[in-house]
């Protein structure tokens, strides 16, 4: 059954992922280590929709942060795969990135306690090792969700979408299924007026700007998915994508990765 849950969805990452005997996703976990000293970081937090909750947030890591994970990540990307109807693999025509998994840095450490904070420390709550993703030009990621589908069996309730280096053209994060903000102000962040080629955009595109996240909820209280966060990668037309990826879950055992 959870084979063919997993087919059915569009995209999923491969990397680390198998199926624990009891009908948990096993996955490494980040594990806080409260003898890292971390500085207060100051950021801002601008609620775009509330069902699904999604929540932009301006400089929610430093510039020194984002220097230290570069550096941490410059020597251990590898190919990013994807779970497809062919099986587990590296699928270049559904996803052309690569990942790294830094370790050895406080700014690892920072960030990760950062992002259980900002999700109130729940108990219940554990995150995945954070993962650096890098898109050179053409590379893209196609629509997908984050979540498995299993819902209260353990999931990944929600998603970080963290932008450290943005030297590109292209390279929007698009959620098509929600809706797009009528204020103006907004067009900050998000690509406003009409596309490339002068239709009407529909849903939203999130400008990757270096330092800023957008943080949504994957999972109903129910365990079933928000339709509303498929979204994609979109092809980079020139330049260097980096982001950074934090996955949250909640489900049965799940907080022991924390002790």
């Amino acid at each position: 059954m959870f084979q063919a849950k997993i087919l059915a969805v569009l995209l999923l990452l491969l990397i680390g992922f198998s199926k624990a005997s009891d009908g948990v996703v096993d996955i490494p976990f980040f594990r806080p280590d409260e003898s890292t000293s971390c500085t207060a970081h100051p950021y801002n937090a601008y609620i775009i929709s509330r069902e699904p909750l999604v929540t932009y947030i301006s400089s929610f890591v430093s510039n020194e942060e984002i220097d230290h994970l570069l550096k941490a990540s410059e020597d251990n990307y590898a190919p990013a795969g994807v779970y497809g109807g062919g099986g587990p693999g590296v699928n270049v025509q559904e996803r052309l990135s690569e990942v790294a998994y830094p370790e050895g840095v406080s700014a690892v450490e920072c960030i990760g306690r950062r992002a259980l904070a900002f999700q109130g420390w729940s108990p219940y709550i554990s995150i995945e090792k954070l993962q650096v993703q890098r898109y050179k030009t053409n590379g893209f990621f196609k629509y997908h969700y984050d979540s498995f589908g299993e819902g209260l069996n353990g999931d990944r309730v929600s998603t970080f979408n963290i932008f450290l280096h943005s030297n590109c053209t292209g390279g929007g994060t698009h959620f098509p299924n929600l809706r797009m903000p009528e204020d103006p102000r907004w067009c900050e962040f998000i690509e406003c007026g009409p596309d490339e080629s002068g239709e009407a955009r529909t849903g939203i595109t999130f400008k990757p700007i270096s330092g800023n996240a957008v943080f949504w909820e994957n999972i109903r209280p129910n365990g079933e998915r928000y339709q509303e966060t498929l979204h994609a990668g979109l092809q980079i037309e020139s330049g260097t994508k980096i982001g950074l990826n934090i996955w949250s879950w909640h489900g049965i055992g799940l907080s022991e990765a924390r002790s």
